[in-house]
């Protein structure tokens, strides 16, 4: 029930009416003058008069403005002019104003049409409405409704527990947030919206500045027309969008569209998951990639594009510089202009193009378009499977027997050959088919102008020529003029047991001109004593054995006998053997005649065949003999001229049942004839097998060719093509894997599309090579080039040239027929070139004789270099170093600095060092000669008096000045003193105090 008021007191001390209540009202009347003292206590005159005068609106508050209220009583302020219309529900509270209404206990209405409906609730200004608990709506046209809520400013909406609103149209409608500024939306719990038109619709999130959205949880939006839609995802600048969980766009028109992305900087967007887009207009849209820099695009999974304009499209690519393109799997480009667009292939410099599978371009303008070729330097070409051109202009393509096909049956066609989607290389057929190469030619050129024609040779140097089979041509101007198979220099002229090459020459100069003033040659110097019979011989070897061989001439002589002796002249004149009126020169050769002799006397011996005595009587008919083997069937004879019969014979002996003969006309039965004589015996079971067992013997199996599971056979019972689509060529050869071929005696290959060429090559590893012999190669993608060498089952993408290498396992035995490795480890993505080489870490590259590396990523370069750590380059080992020459002057932070940088910057440090102690020295100077001038002054010690002192001082050429004042007190027990002083720009001061005990 509402408190009406009873009665309006007019105080004269203070110029203002009181309402009084019709509860306080007393049993008498009096004039309302006077008023009810024991319902309203006496206001202190000096407060009131001070806070309500006449024509204001007048508060009464009790605690506040010290009345005394009973507690059964409300307070009603009016103003002079108008009439009382305010209403309060209870006691304790206060309406104040026109229109007011305070109906919550202990609330407070102040102003024009307010309302407080609830309990500590507080309405204050024009039309406010608070009906929360504890709530307060404060300006004009507020609506506090939450409980202990706040609503200040004008035309406020709050409605949540402990929410607050503070300015013009701010709306808040969930418990704990905020809304500061103008027409701001809060919906989420504990959410903040500060500025004009934000809107903060998630939890704990906040959008603030002009325009912002925050609708994710947790969410921040920060600047103008800023956007977050998922949970903690952050949006700060301008038009930023962060739509996706834990995505963030900041600065200018980005776009984080994917879970975990970061758009920073300028019109970037950032649509792959766990991707980041930072700069300008960069794009980022696979998962986990990065485009840092201006206008880049990565587009494929875990891509890298940084810089300008450039582009990584496909999975695991990098592309670093300006406007370079990464197209292939796990390719990279790096530098200006450059495209790598075969899986894992690389390109960097400026201008270069791998498009090979495992290809690499570095430098300018180069290509690498064949299968894991490399193109190096400027200008160069690498075409070819497997090809390396390295030097400015350098060409590596396919020649004429590159491009060969081999047919079933060993005809050669010239016919350009093409590469498939898996890098093999084929042919048309003519009908409608295809025959894949037959055998590669891989070859080597490095210099300018060096050419490398024949097959697996090798041209290192300016202007080398290697065009004979299997050669080397070593040094500039280099010519290879000596094939493989040529025998060695024999001093009686008789090369028929002199060792023959199995390969082609190595070639230190040039001997091609028919004089010989005119042929280039090289010295061989540092050249070791050789051990092995092929093993080079240095001039040393050939002292020693001048000096200690012709000791023993003389008693080799005498031991061999037949003449033999050494002449006048040191020279050995051989002995003569006469052996069946034959002269021999030599041992060997006296032994092959008696050797022989013997060996015909005892063949005679084998074949000596006894004379038959005189033919016996006829005995009976002995037994069948055994069946004789089944000869061929031969071809028909030609019918000749029938003959008149011929009297009836005598029946013979039933003989051994031959082949059956074609079916001839019936002739006439004639009688029997008398019984003939006995025939011979047939073969026996021994002699059967034996024979059995020559003509086995007799089969050599030279070709075989599988296509889809068919053979095309040149022996008897080959077994050696097995896999689809294989080739086995060579005795004992076998190629198991699909498409795959073997060349060569006990040459096998189980690799898929593999390829063995050389005597007792194993390879297992699929997409595998192995030329030479004999090597052993298990892992996959992986290719030697050279005899001995040995590549581990675990280890993939790997390449060596040369000899007796080992990469990814220590050796290798055959057991079943199939490689078993020991010592394995993982070196894939390796190369190793030169002799006995040993590589066993991943992505490892080792070039020279001996060189070792065991450690990841590194390099060991030249020979007997051994890797000492991971993601290092060793150009040497623990006892032995070289230097590094010709280093131009580091640019980067990771660039190498020569000797003439380290001894410019010991310059600047030197330099930088004695400034530093010149000028400490001239400083120490000038305080030593401050501190004598200080130590001069003189105060005399007159009580109750001031004295004033000068001093001066000098040091190695400074000089110092001194300025004090001191005072002693009347009694002359205490003293005080100041001093200021200094040398040059230096300056300094003291105080002192001193007292005299009486």
């Amino acid at each position: 029930m509402l408190n009406h008021v009873y009665r309006v007191v007019f105080n004269r001390s203070t110029g203002c009416y009181t309402a009084v209540s019709e509860i306080s009202k007393s049993g008498g009347k009096s004039n309302n003058r006077s008023g009810q003292a024991g319902s309203v206590g006496a206001l202190p005159s000096a407060t009131l008069g001070t806070l309500l005068r006449r024509s204001t609106i007048s508060v009464a508050i009790a605690g506040v403005l010290g009345l005394t209220a009973m507690s059964s009583q409300a307070e009603v302020c009016l103003t002079e002019n108008f009439m009382p219309s305010n209403s309060v529900a209870s006691s304790e509270s206060i309406a104040c104003g026109f229109l007011n209404e305070a109906l919550g206990t202990r609330s407070t209405a102040i102003g024009y049409d307010n309302t407080a409906s609830n309990i500590y609730s507080s309405a204050v200004g024009t039309i406010n409405i608070s009906s929360g608990e504890g709530s307060s709506a404060i300006g004009s046209y507020n609506i506090a409704k939450g409980n202990v809520t706040s609503a200040i400013g004008s035309q406020n909406n709050v409605d949540g527990l402990g929410s607050s609103a503070l300015g013009i149209l701010n709306h808040v409608n969930n418990t704990y947030s905020t809304a500061v500024g103008s027409s701001n939306t809060v919906n989420g719990q504990m959410a903040l919206g500060a500025g004009h038109k934000n809107v903060a619709s998630g939890r704990f999130s906040s959008a603030v500045g002009f325009v912002n959205t925050s609708a994710g949880d947790y969410s921040l939006a920060i600047g103008s027309d800023n956007s977050t839609a998922n949970e903690r995802s952050t949006a700060v600048g301008s038009l930023n969008v962060a739509s996706k969980l834990h995505s963030s766009a900041v600065g200018y028109s980005n776009e984080a569209s994917g879970e975990r992305s970061s758009a920073l900087g300028h019109d970037n967007t950032a649509s792959g998951n766990d991707s980041s887009a930072v700069g300008r207009i960069n794009i980022a849209s696979g998962n986990e990639s990065a485009a840092l820099g201006r206008m880049n695009t990565a587009s494929g999974v875990a891509s890298t594009a940084v810089g300008v304009a450039n582009q990584s499209s496909a999975n695991n690519t990098s592309a670093l510089g300006t406007g370079n393109r990464a197209s292939g799997n796990d390719s990279s480009a790096m530098g200006r202009a450059n495209f790598a667009s075969g899986v894992n292939s690389s390109a960097s410099g400026y201008l270069n193009q791998a498009s090979g599978n495992n290809s690499s371009a570095v430098g300018y303008s180069n290509i690498a378009s064949g299968y894991t070729s490399s193109a190096l330097g400027g200008y160069s070409r690498a075409t070819a499977s497997g090809a390396t051109a390295i030097g400015s202009g350098s060409t590596f393509a396919l020649a004429a027997v590159k491009d060969a096909a081999v047919k079933a049956d060993f005809t050669v066609a010239t016919t350009p050959i093409e590469t498939d989607s898996q890098g093999r290389r084929f042919k048309a057929d003519g009908s409608g088919g295809v025959i894949y190469e037959f055998a590669p030619t891989d070859y080597e050129a490095l210099g300018i102008g060096a050419t490398a024609s024949g097959i697996r040779a090798v041209a290192l140097g300016t202007n080398a020529v290697a065009d004979k089979r299997d050669s080397i041509a070593l040094g500039s101007k280099s010519v290879t003029t000596v094939n493989a198979g040529i025998a060695g220099y024999s001093a009686n002229g008789d090369t028929s047991s002199t060792w023959k090459s199995t390969l082609g020459a190595v070639s230190v100069g040039d001997t091609r001109d028919a004089d010989p003033a005119n042929w280039e040659t090289r010295q061989i110097t540092g050249l070791a004593a050789g051990t092995t019979d092929t093993d080079a011989v240095n001039i040393a070897q050939l002292k020693r054995l001048e000096t200690t061989g012709l000791s023993h001439f003389s008693s080799v002589a005498t031991a061999l006998g037949g003449g033999a002796q050494l002449n006048s002249m040191g020279v050995f004149q051989a002995p003569t053997y006469r052996i069946s009126s034959a002269d021999y020169s030599n041992v060997g050769a006296a032994f092959t005649a008696v050797d022989g002799k013997l060996t015909d006397l005892q063949t005679q011996i084998d074949t000596i065949e006894l004379t038959p005595g005189p033919k016996g009587d006829q005995g009976d008919k002995g037994e069948t003999g055994f069946q004789g083997l089944a000869g061929q069937n031969g071809t028909d004879g030609l019918n000749g001229i029938n003959g008149t019969d011929g009297a009836d014979g005598a029946q013979g002996p039933v003989g051994p049942q031959g082949s059956a003969g074609q079916d001839g006309t019936d002739g006439l039965n004639g009688t029997d004839g008398a019984k003939g004589d006995k025939g011979d015996s047939g073969i026996s079971e021994e002699a059967k097998v034996e024979l059995e067992n020559k003509i086995e013997e007799s089969k050599e199996r030279f070709v075989s060719i599988n296509t889809s599971g068919t053979k095309i056979e040149v022996d008897y019972d080959n077994e050696g093509a097995t896999g689809n689509g294989s080739i086995a060529v060579g005795v004992n050869a076998k190629s198991a894997g699909q498409d795959s071929i073997a060349v060569g005696t006990d040459s096998k290959v189980t690799g898929n599309q593999s390829l063995s060429v050389g005597v007792g090559n194993i390879v297992s590893g699929d997409k595998s090579g192995a030329i030479g012999d004999p090597s052993i190669i298990g892992g996959d993608s992986s290719y030697s080039l050279g005899n001995d060498n040995i590549i581990g089952d675990t280890s993939n993408n790997v390449s060596v040239i040369g000899s007796n290498i080992k990469v990814g396992a220590t050796a290798a035995s055959i057991v079943d027929g199939n490689p078993v490795f020991t010592g394995v480890t993982n070196a894939s993505n390796s190369v190793a070139i030169g002799e006995s080489v040993n590589v066993q870490a991943t992505d490892a590259v080792a070039i020279g004789a001996n060189s070792s590396v065991t450690h990841s990523n590194a390099v060991a370069l030249g020979a007997n270099s051994q890797s000492t750590a991971d993601n290092t380059v060793s150009v040497g080992n623990a006892n032995t170093q070289r230097r590094i020459t010709n280093v131009a002057a580091g640019i980067n932070p990771n660039d190498a600095v020569n000797v003439s940088q380290l001894n410019q910057n010991r310059a600047e440090a030197m330099g930088y060092t004695d400034r530093r102690i010149n000028d400490l020295e001239g400083e120490t100077h000038s305080a030593v000669a401050g501190a004598l001038a200080f130590g001069a002054l003189r105060y005399p010690n007159v009580p109750g008096k001031v004295s004033v002192g000068l001093g001066g001082g000098t040091w190695e050429g400074e000089t110092g000045y001194a300025l004090g004042v001191g005072y002693t007190t009347s009694n002359g027990l205490f003293s005080i003193s100041s001093a200021f002083g200094g040398s040059g720009s230096q300056q300094g001061g003291n105080v002192g105090v001193s007292y005299t005990f009486d």
